[in-house]
């Protein structure tokens, strides 16, 4: 059994997390971003993932009178962790299995179906590089580089995106949960201007050896493109074999 006094901490640390994802919420489009991520390993320190998203907005489709998928992505990557070089107290740590430094490069096909008619397709390159540093009290450290380079119906430009946060893997009665919190930026080429941040918050909960699943709340702003602001419930199912 979990002591009481640890669930309090657990929980404040999530209304923490989600306090400080939701921000404002005035004049905010809701969404729903549905998710399943597959991850298969290749040998202790490669693994390939293939990701597979839709993002259901709540305003109606002028058509059918109801709210429809319009977003659809499917992904392909290759994850590689790196063995510390600078951080030598952590080479001796199992730094393959906790990924304190770790590289995800691959490919997105990005589709747009919106009620009006308009649609478009990406194809967007990925290169990634994170890490995770264990602190006090059980609490991680984590960080994100990440370069998208991307081809929206044959016009090329990049974004580069920044994302800071921590989580707090635990045990409750047998289950592995881990809260979170992150904050990202998103720099665009194409405006020349940092003009989005998201702040999300959620916890990864562990089902069976290979299921986990990840709910979640994000709000995203946006300085250029509409709507400007968008407040989204998402659900991520994970499969690890």
């Amino acid at each position: 059994m979990i002591p009481e006094s640890r669930r309090a901490r657990a929980a404040a640390f999530v209304c923490l997390a989600l306090a400080l994802a939701t921000g404002r919420a005035n004049a905010a489009e809701d969404r729903f971003w549905p998710e399943f991520d597959g991850f298969y390993q290749v040998d202790p320190r490669t693994r390939v993932f293939l990701l597979g998203s839709a993002t259901r907005a709540e305003e109606p489709d002028d058509r059918e009178g109801k709210a429809r998928f319009e977003d659809g992505t499917l992904g392909v990557h290759l994850d590689v962790a790196l063995e510390p070089v600078w951080r030598t107290n952590r080479a001796n740590a199992d730094w393959v299995k906790d990924r304190y430094l770790w590289m995800r490069v691959g490919y997105n096909y990005v589709g747009n179906y919106h009620a009006n008619g308009d649609r478009y397709h990406e194809d967007r390159g990925v290169l990634e590089l994170s890490t995770r540093e264990p602190v006090a009290l059980g609490l991680a450290l984590t960080g994100r580089l990440r370069w998208d380079a991307r081809d929206i119906d044959g016009a090329y430009s990049n974004r580069y995106r920044v994302r800071g946060g921590f989580d707090r893997p635990f045990t409750v009665q047998g289950v592995s949960v881990t809260p979170y919190a992150h904050a990202e930026i998103a720099y665009d080429t194409r405006f020349d201007e940092w003009n989005r941040q998201r702040y999300q918050a959620g916890v990864e909960i562990g089902l069976t050896p290979f299921w986990r699943i990840e709910p979640y709340f994000a709000r995203e702003n946006d300085s250029v493109l509409n709507p400007s602001r968008i407040n989204a419930f998402g659900l991520v199912l994970k499969y690890f074999h």
